[in-house]
C-alpha cells in the first residue's frame, strides 16, 4: 500500500496579483536537514520486447521521426521540491494542486534515511491502459509519441488506472474523466519549470533511433 502523503507540505498558493510562473520560480521548498536519498519509478525506460523493430519507426500504426520521448529525473539534481506536481497541474486544470499533477513526486523527510521518490508515465511501447479501455479513449499522439486520453469519449470507468501497474493515471472527480502525462503536445512545463534542471526528455530504451540508441533514456 502505497504511503499517505503529507499534503501539509505542499507550498501555499501565489499571493494574489502575481504571476502562475513567478510563483513557481520562487516557491522552492527547502529540504530537511541530512542527507535525501533521490530515486525515480515510472521514469525508467521499458525493455524491449523480443518481437519488436530494432528501431521501432512505428508505433500503434504510426510512424515517428525520433520524436518519441518520456520525461527522465536525474537522481542527483532532483530535490523532492514538488515544482513539478504545480506546473503540470496548471497545465492541465489551471490550478496548483499536486493531486491533480499527472507526474507524482512521494517524499519522507522525517527519520534516519529521508527519501525522495519521482513518477512520471513511461509512455510505455504497449501500454496496459491504452489495451483495456472499453471505449477506445486512449491513442498514441502521432506527434509526441505521448499516450492521450480524449475526454470526451472516456466514461471514467477505472480500467486504465486500474491497468496501469505504475499508478500514473488518475480518475478527476470533479469530472469523472481519465487524465495522465500528455508530455504537454512536447514541451513538457514540469521540464521547463524545475529549478533544479532534474527533468529531461530522452527517448525510451525500446525505441532505437538512427543514432543507434545514443539518446537512450
Amino acid at each position: 500500500m502505497e504511503k499517505e502523503r503529507d499534503e501539509s507540505m505542499t507550498p501555499e498558493l501565489p499571493a494574489k496579483g502575481s504571476t502562475r510562473r513567478g510563483f513557481l520560480k520562487k516557491a522552492v521548498v527547502a529540504a530537511a536537514g541530512g542527507a535525501v536519498t533521490v530515486a525515480t519509478i515510472g521514469c525508467v525506460a521499458t525493455q524491449k520486447t523480443s518481437n519488436a523493430d530494432p528501431r521501432l519507426k512505428k508505433i500503434d500504426g504510426k510512424t515517428f521521426n525520433n520524436t518519441l520521448n518520456h520525461i527522465v529525473v536525474d537522481l542527483e539534481k532532483c530535490s523532492g521540491c514538488r515544482h513539478c506536481e504545480l506546473a503540470c497541474s496548471d497545465h492541465l486544470f489551471g490550478v496548483f494542486n499536486p493531486k491533480l499533477s499527472a507526474i507524482r513526486v512521494d517524499r519522507e523527510y522525517g527519520g534516519a534515511a529521508p527519501w525522495v521518490v519521482t513518477h512520471a508515465c513511461r509512455q510505455c511501447h504497449e501500454p496496459w491502459c491504452l489495451s483495456v479501455c472499453p471505449k477506445d479513449a486512449l491513442e498514441r499522439d502521432a506527434k509526441t509519441g505521448a499516450v492521450l486520453i480524449i475526454a470526451k469519449k472516456c466514461d471514467g470507468c477505472g480500467d486504465c488506472v486500474k491497468a496501469c501497474p505504475f499508478e500514473m493515471i488518475k480518475i478527476r472527480k470533479e469530472t469523472k474523466k481519465a487524465f495522465k502525462c500528455d508530455l504537454c503536445g512536447g514541451e513538457p512545463q514540469c521540464v521547463t519549470e524545475c529549478p533544479m534542471d532534474a527533468l529531461s526528455l530522452k527517448a525510451p530504451i525500446w525505441y532505437q533511433g538512427e543514432t543507434g540508441g545514443a539518446n537512450n533514456g
